[in-house]
């Protein structure tokens, strides 16, 4: 231990011998980190896990510089399924102390591994679609993500408590007892696992609790013993009722000895197949859960799709009784009714929709029209404003001017200006004598993409516009 003032190896005085500090306290506090990273430390070896973070944090309370147990509380939140928080810890202890850092190298094995990465962020988002899916009432599938997000990290403990108390609610306590065991192996001394222990065992039917008696009675009525290669069982009060009652005893215990020796007389490739049976069962259990998980998302996208066909419905039928133009109107319902029939064909809405005058269409005054048209042309804008502006830049290399003005206004009215492409078009309107486009273009493009070298060129251009009118 160092003095905290000059840094130099502290005495068993209660004072630094190099600078004279009072080092009393300090060493109390120092000890009481030291205690509770021991006592953490024992914990976790017994799988307390819930204990040993406690005991953790306290020690950092008291010195949040005691990298080992700093470094044991991550792996400790890693271990509970706790990643974030693990990684947190580790971040930190390696920025205190950058050398010789166990957290270096837990770190750096987690970043070689990206797969693993990517498995902890599927995990998270998993595990918060299935707490969506618990507050909207939708147990079914809440089960179903947890019980994929375990089959990624198994050992996520809130994961398994959750689907326990998934179980609970739906009354299945066998299964829910199967995942709090999981639970008591990850934690030995959880407290919300032992509630939920104690939930299960409230909730459990009178008839079970009469059978267990009932078991219980059986075995408190009874002796059993062996002899040699038979089972013998015999009712305390044996000695006032022999003959048949004593007869029988020694058959059923000569017939379960028998049981017992064909039983040990059974190959052991029995069990391994019964374990390999049990494996492919597993197997195939998680790939269902997966399956199942799937079509559930499957679902929510075809009713989001519905939900969107009915809106654009809704949408067109009140652009029917629209005034305005005939033709746009016509090619907006062609290509409303295009994405109804299929929404992934974006090709064809935009075939349909490229007949139509932007200008025409934006002069109707109906709100419906307007909306229903904005949201197609987002639907179909950057895959056509790309192809329309390379078919100009095409057009503009071969000197079809007018080709590649058409080309260019088309990619501008689904919404994409590029510097080239105020270039070009002000170029081509030079160069087919429309002086006035010109200028306009040439004016765009210094006002928005001012001190570049096209810029400079389209001021010249202005120039000598300007000069020759």
């Amino acid at each position: 231990m160092n003095c905290f003032i000059c840094g130099r190896p502290l005495t068993e005085v209660d004072y630094c011998t190099s600078c004279g500090t009072d080092v009393r306290m300090y060493k109390k506090i120092m000890a009481a980190s030291n205690y509770y990273y021991n006592q953490g430390l024992e914990k976790a070896q017994v799988r307390d896990m819930s204990g040993a973070i406690a005991n953790l944090r306290q020690s950092l309370r008291f010195n949040k510089y005691n990298i080992d147990a700093r470094n044991l509380l991550g792996l400790c939140y890693y271990d509970t399924g706790e990643v974030v928080k693990g990684l947190v810890e580790w971040v930190v202890s390696k920025n205190l102390y950058p050398e010789r850092n166990l957290a270096s190298i837990y770190l750096t094995a987690l970043q070689n591994n990206p797969t693993k990465l990517d498995a902890i962020n599927q995990t998270i988002k998993k595990y918060n679609l299935a707490l969506a899916y618990v507050q909207q009432d939708s147990t079914d599938l809440a089960i179903i993500q947890l019980k994929r997000v375990l089959s990624i990290h198994p050992n996520f403990l809130k994961a398994h408590q959750l689907l326990a108390l998934l179980y609970i609610q739906s009354e299945q306590y066998d299964r829910a007892k199967k995942e709090l065991a999981k639970c008591l192996k990850i934690d030995a001394k959880n407290l919300t696992t032992m509630r939920y222990i104690a939930e299960v065992r409230t909730r459990e039917t009178p008839e079970e609790a009469d059978q267990k008696k009932r078991k219980s009675n059986i075995s408190s009525n009874t002796i059993t013993y062996v002899s040699d290669n038979e089972t013998i069982i015999q009712p305390v009060g044996g000695n006032d009722r022999r003959g048949v009652g004593t007869v029988f005893n020694v058959i059923l215990g000569i017939i379960v000895g028998a049981a017992v020796a064909c039983f040990l007389l059974i190959p052991g490739r029995d069990s391994a197949n019964d374990s390999k049976a049990q494996e492919e069962l597993r197997v195939v259990s998680e790939q269902l859960d997966k399956k199942t998980g799937d079509i559930a998302d499957l679902n929510l996208q075809i009713e989001r799709l519905n939900n969107e066909k009915e809106a654009l419905q809704t949408s067109l039928d009140n652009v029917v009784g629209a005034g305005g133009s005939e033709q746009a109107m016509n090619i907006v319902m062609q290509a409303a009714q295009a994405y109804m029939d299929n929404p992934e064909d974006l090709d064809r809405i935009a075939d349909i929709l490229e007949p139509m005058d932007m200008n025409e269409a934006e002069a109707i005054e109906s709100e419906s029209f307007q909306a229903l048209r904005s949201f197609l042309v987002n639907k179909v804008g950057p895959a056509s404003a790309e192809k329309y502006a390379s078919e100009g830049e095409e057009a503009y290399k071969k000197d079809l001017y007018e080709d590649a003005i058409t080309a260019y206004q088309k990619a501008m009215e689904y919404g994409l200006v590029t510097e080239d492409m105020l270039y070009n078009i002000a170029a081509s309107y030079n160069a087919t004598g429309d002086t006035v486009n010109a200028k306009k273009y040439y004016e765009n493009l210094i006002e928005r993409y001012p001190d570049t070298e096209k810029a400079k060129r389209a001021q010249n251009f202005l120039e000598e516009i300007e000069g020759g009118g």
